[in-house]
């Protein structure tokens, strides 16, 4: 999905790569800083301070800095103390399940701040090959809200400079706090606006072969791709595509001439391709594209909160793609397509629909996958490769399902295979017959961060979700552990359904995809831990929107406002609760298996789903 994760916004991954940041941020006049929204004062040492806001969503977090003492931070986070970190140990076990073997407890012990008990964590954390960073972490809970406050900088220069900072814990002091709530920037129209593609031509058909190289981080790929011009006198197309490196692009023999310019905010590039002469609507044309990427790379630098997030790479241990644009697409992103993938002997590609074949020689193997199911799509083909073991099942209902992951991590997969079954089951019966040629869930090692996200067909999960606890009593018995377990799997697996057999809009589809991780809670454990799901959202919801504007979630406004994901993801799971509460268990659910029976293959929104309510419901829901 767009966003890897809710995960991502509730876990206050505060990065100590921002010791590392050369920003001042704004000049503290003075030696006091004062922030009345998080209740807090600081007295802070002699010398020239400055300030930057890294917040993020219902988490405020103020980084304060000295560059007389460079590379040091003083950061101060408060985040609603229902996300789950209250003292050092919870942050302790965060840290060591997101950062593994390159996070390292050195004391772990009791503090005080402004005559209250605190719970302090030492960590060393591996940055670099050859950079460490040390961070000491007072952590307590004041009100509803949790507080953690930190001092961080390199650990070769931390006997010389700590010091200097200590002492600023002494003089914190806690005051009544004074929310301020941030109002979204409106624009106006006109810069508001950027513009979209062409709509002139429509792609439908992909031939696309790409060489992945592991060991040396190399990546080339082409595309013999079909389009259909849908007006007359057309003598240029566009598409979008990442930053690659293009080759060339041929219509026949013919080379043609093309130009590439950055597309609105999104990261992407907008493709201009100039055809040979002036082609009119129902002409089909075959274009051959070349591109390659000398180091498959490609990063999300998150905020603070949201950590640093990999949509592709190709590493020796783990290579993978989730949001790349290695091929070109138009914006439906709807066409069927076959892949091949070329990668030297030992290694396994998966890809988007079905195995087709595998074509092996002493050196290296060729892998076809292929899908004829023409949908549109948020995210393009995905892929993954290692040096895998695979692990296979079929759920009651007939859906293949398929585990990657490396031997060492074999009771995970088959722990994760049983889950997947039941829970494609459970869905089947919700949204009817599972839409796809099958369902990869592939065991991925980013280089920085974590990922958890759905494309067609493949889930891709990092590390921590990957081999965390999924067992049944911990959805019943914790409501934020079973995120990092049994319910990421639950919330990807739905988004076959709810993001790809229907397209819906992408704030639509996350506030159903964590509907359905409360339905299947609700399912292995009650009522009761419906009511604790519900519960929950609620405070992440009241939470987003204590110092940030609420919209309803269909308004454009909602992504404008750091209340974003409270408002997608949690509100939106309330309101189809309270929809459910409002028509009846029997209407809810009927009305649920007609939307995806009705649009399957289709996109659909808040109207579509309206309609199909209000036709069991036998009333109107306006």
């Amino acid at each position: 999905m767009k966003h890897i994760c809710l995960i991502l916004s509730i876990l206050a991954l505060i990065s100590p790569l921002s010791a590392q940041e050369g920003q001042k941020g704004i000049k503290i006049e003075g030696n006091l800083y004062e922030n009345e929204s998080l209740g807090i004062k600081v007295r802070l040492t002699e010398g020239n301070w400055y300030y930057e806001d890294k917040s993020q969503g219902p988490a405020s977090v103020i980084v304060l800095s000295n560059p007389e003492v460079e590379k040091f931070k003083f950061t101060i986070v408060m985040m609603p103390a229902v996300i789950g970190i209250k003292t050092a140990e919870d942050r302790d076990a965060q840290l060591s399940s997101f950062f593994g073997d390159k996070y390292k407890r050195v004391e772990l012990g009791k503090g005080e701040i402004d005559n209250r008990e605190t719970t302090v964590l030492v960590y060393d954390l591996v940055v670099a090959d050859t950079l460490t960073t040390r961070v000491y972490t007072h952590v307590l809970v004041v009100g509803d809200n949790t507080y953690m406050m930190q001092i961080s900088g390199p650990k070769d220069q931390w006997e010389a400079k700590y010091k200097q900072f200590e002492s600023i814990f002494n003089y914190i002091l806690f005051t009544e706090r004074k929310p301020e709530r941030k109002e979204v920037e409106i624009k106006k129209e006109e810069e508001e606006k950027q513009a979209g593609l062409t709509k002139n031509a429509k792609i439908i058909h992909h031939l696309i072969r790409i060489d992945v190289n592991p060991r040396s981080g190399e990546f080339k790929s082409s595309d013999k791709f079909t389009i259909r011009i849908i007006k007359d006198k057309i003598k240029e197309v566009e598409f979008l595509l990442s930053d690659l490196v293009i080759d060339s692009i041929k219509l026949g023999d013919e080379n043609l001439s093309f130009s590439m310019v950055d597309y609105q905010e999104t990261g992407r590039k907008k493709l201009t391709v100039n055809l040979p002469a002036d082609y009119d609507s129902t002409t089909e044309l075959t274009l051959n594209f070349s591109a390659h990427k000398s180091d498959y790379l490609f990063t999300a630098a998150g905020k603070l909160i949201a950590g640093y997030n990999i949509l592709g790479q190709v590493r020796e241990k783990s290579s993978y793609s989730s949001h790349v644009l290695y091929y070109p697409v138009d914006e439906d992103n709807d066409a069927a397509g076959e892949i091949w993938i070329t990668v030297p002997s030992g290694y396994i590609a998966i890809s988007v629909g079905k195995l087709v074949d595998v074509d092996s020689t002493e050196d290296k193997s060729i892998y076809h996958w292929k899908t004829d199911i023409a949908i549109p799509r948020i995210l393009p083909f995905a892929f993954a490769v290692g040096e895998y073991e695979k692990y296979s099942a079929t759920t009651k209902s007939g859906v293949p399902v398929e585990i990657y992951t490396w031997k060492v991590n074999e009771e995970h997969a088959l722990r994760r295979l049983d889950l997947a079954c039941d829970i494609i089951d459970f869905y089947n019966e919700i949204f009817g017959q599972f839409p796809f040629e099958k369902i990869a869930i592939i065991h991925v090692t980013p280089e920085k961060g974590i990922a958890g996200v759905s494309l067609p067909t493949m889930i891709l999960l990092s590390d921590m979700f990957f081999t965390s606890d999924c067992s049944y009593e911990i959805i019943k018995e914790d409501v934020r552990k079973s995120f990092l377990g049994p319910l990421v799997l639950a919330d990807e697996i739905s988004h076959q359904w709810n993001a790809y057999a229907v397209a819906f809009p992408n704030e639509l589809a996350e506030g159903m995809a964590q509907y359905t991780d409360a339905l299947f809670a609700e399912h292995v454990g009650g009522k009761q831990v419906l009511k604790n799901h519900i519960k929950y959202h609620s405070s992440l919801y009241k939470a987003a929107i204590e110092n940030n504007p609420d919209t309803p979630i269909a308004s454009p406004e909602i992504y404008k406002t750091q209340a974003y994901q409270g408002i997608a993801f949690s509100k939106g799971a309330l309101v189809l609760n309270m929809l459910r509460c409002v028509v009846g268990d029997s209407n809810f659910f009927a009305g649920m298996r007609h939307i995806f029976e009705e649009y399957s293959g289709k996109k659909a929104g808040y109207d579509d789903i309206k309609q199909a309510m209000e036709k069991f419901y036998g009333d109107s829901l306006g």
